[in-house]
């Protein structure tokens, strides 16, 4: 699935600048989204608390799909970045 990407990138391409670019982006993206992660995390137990079946399961959705994210950027900027390089930390 992500070969395509890396076929995009130049031979020696692995330069300390390409691997702070992908820090970034790592914490660009990732920031936000385990934010999002949270949020459904607390309105998902405020639903439980309160007998709200129906938030708590669009809680638990978006928590899934947030999660799911999550792992892409983490596939995406894998394959992305040299071999060794520590991009970002796991949810």
């Amino acid at each position: 699935m992500l070969e395509p990407l890396a076929a995009l990138l130049p031979p020696g391409a692995c330069s300390p600048l390409r691997t702070q670019t992908l820090r970034h982006l790592s914490h660009a993206i990732r920031t936000p989204i385990s934010c999002i992660v949270g949020h459904a995390e607390l309105i998902g137990d405020e639903a439980q608390a309160t007998g709200n079946a129906a938030l708590q399961q669009d809680a638990a959705v978006i928590e899934q799909a947030g999660r799911e994210l999550l792992l892409v950027m983490d596939l995406l900027l894998g394959a992305l970045s040299p071999p060794g390089a520590v991009l970002g930390s796991k949810p």
